[in-house]
C-alpha cells in the first residue's frame, strides 16, 4: 500500500479557514434532507478545501471492459482474451446497436487444450434501452445492492458454450437513438484454460454456429476496450475525520490523483489502462468524530458531467443498505456547484463507516467525495 493525497492543496491558511466551512443554507439543507437528495453547495469550492489521505490497494482479478466499437456497426467478434484456472473475471459488456437491422449481443466460452469449468458468480443483464442513464443506475443498484448467490452456477466448457442465454435473446433493434445492452458478469476459471469473446451476431443467427464465421471488429478512437489488473479499489483514511476539521474531500476516477487500472486490449497486444473503471468496486473506509457535537454528511460532486448511479453503506452492527443517488425521480446530478447526498451519521453514534461506490455506466468522470460537518 502506499499513501496517496487525492484532490488538490488548499491554497493558504486563510483560504483553509474560510473554504473549511459550510454555509448556513448549505447545513440547514442537509440536516433537513435525506440520502439521495441534490442539495447546492451554496459557494462551496471542493477544489480549495483540504484532502483525504487514503491507503490505497487493489484486488486481484481481471477485470474485461468491452465498449469498442461502443456504436457496433454489424456482426463480429467485439472482444477476446483467454484466462486459466483460479482467475477470476469481471466482464461489463456495454454495446449499442449502430447497424440498421436487428442484432444480439452474446458472451462466448472456448475450452483452450482441453476441458474447461467456469463458475459465474453474478450476472447482471439490462437492456436494449434508449435511456443509457437508466442503465447505469440500474446497474450500479443492482451490482452493490443485490446479494450476490451463495452458489455460483457452473459451466463445463467442452466446446462452443454460451455463458448466459438470457443475454444471448435479448434482441436489440436498430433505431435513431441506437438501444444499449449492457451487462455484467463476475465469473471464475475453476479449471482449465478459457477464451472468453464478446460477440455480435444476426437477430435469427444461432450464435454457437455462427461463432467460426465472426471476424474482430475494429475498435472506434473513442472508447475502450481491454482486460485490466483489478477488480476492487479499497480506500482507508490514514486520519480519523474530526468535524472540527471543517470540509475535506476526495476525489475518486480522474486517472491521476485516483490512477486508471493497468492493463490493454489483449487482441492488438496494445498497453494502454482502463480509463473510467467502470463495473469497479471503490470500498472507502472512513473512521469519524465530532468534539463538537456536529454531525457529518458525505456528498458526491459531479466534476465531469452528468451522473446518476447508486451507493451502499455499511457501518457496524446495522449491516448494509443501498440506495439511488440521487433518488429515483431527480434525475442525475450535473452541476458542479451541486452534489447528492450519500449518507449522514452522527460520529458519537457511528465512529466508522465503509462506503461502497462504482462508476454507473453512461456517467462522467471524475468526481469529488466531501466530508461536510453540520
Amino acid at each position: 500500500m502506499k499513501i496517496l493525497c487525492i484532490g488538490l492543496a488548499v491554497a493558504s491558511a486563510g483560504a483553509a479557514v474560510h473554504a473549511g466551512e459550510p454555509s448556513i443554507p448549505l447545513q440547514s439543507a442537509l440536516r433537513t434532507r435525506g440520502t439521495g437528495s441534490i442539495v447546492a453547495l451554496d459557494g462551496l469550492d471542493p477544489l480549495t478545501t483540504a484532502t483525504i489521505a487514503v491507503d490505497r490497494a487493489v484486488s486481484p482479478g481481471k477485470m474485461i471492459y468491452c465498449g469498442s466499437p461502443e456504436y457496433c456497426p454489424g456482426s463480429g467478434v467485439l472482444y477476446r482474451d483467454t484466462f486459466t484456472t483460479d482467475t477470476d473475471v469481471r466482464l461489463y459488456l456495454y454495446h449499442v446497436n449502430a447497424s440498421k437491422r436487428p442484432m444480439r449481443f452474446s458472451i462466448v466460452l472456448e475450452p483452450v487444450g482441453g476441458p474447461a469449468v467456469v463458475d459465474v458468480k453474478n450476472s447482471i443483464v439490462i437492456g436494449p434501452s434508449i435511456d443509457y442513464f437508466s442503465v447505469g443506475r440500474l446497474s450500479s443498484f443492482i451490482q452493490l445492492g443485490r446479494p450476490v448467490p451463495r452458489e455460483p452456477r457452473r459451466i463445463r466448457v467442452d466446446g462452443i458454450t454460451l455463458l448466459d442465454e438470457d443475454l444471448d435473446r435479448r434482441v436489440c433493434p436498430p433505431g435513431r437513438t441506437e438501444p444499449l445492452v449492457h451487462s455484467l458478469h463476475d465469473l471464475r476459471v475453476v479449471s482449465g484454460t478459457v477464451r472468453v469473446s464478446s460477440v455480435a451476431v444476426e437477430e435469427r443467427a444461432d450464435t454457437v454456429a455462427r461463432f467460426p464465421t465472426l471476424t474482430l471488429l475494429s475498435r472506434d478512437k473513442n472508447h475502450d476496450r481491454g482486460t485490466y489488473d483489478g477488480l476492487t479499489i479499497r480506500l482507508n483514511a490514514i486520519d480519523t475525520y474530526s468535524t472540527a476539521d471543517g470540509v475535506r474531500h476526495l476525489r475518486l476516477a480522474d486517472g491521476k490523483t485516483d490512477g486508471w487500472l493497468p492493463g490493454g486490449d489483449a487482441t492488438l497486444k496494445t498497453d494502454e489502462p482502463y480509463r473510467g473503471a467502470y463495473g469497479v468496486i471503490y470500498r472507502v473506509h472512513l473512521r469519524l468524530a465530532s468534539p463538537d457535537g456536529r454531525r457529518v454528511a458525505l456528498v458526491l460532486n459531479p466534476r465531469g458531467g452528468g451522473l446518476g448511479g447508486a451507493v451502499s453503506v455499511e457501518t457496524p452492527g446495522h449491516g448494509r443498505s443501498t440506495g439511488y443517488t440521487p433518488d429515483l425521480g431527480l434525475g442525475t446530478v450535473n452541476a458542479k456547484e451541486e452534489a447528492v447526498i450519500l449518507g449522514k451519521w452522527n460520529p458519537r453514534v457511528t465512529p466508522e463507516v465503509t462506503i461502497v461506490w462504482t462508476p454507473p455506466g453512461a456517467a462522467s468522470l471524475p468526481v469529488e467525495w466531501l466530508l461536510i460537518p453540520y
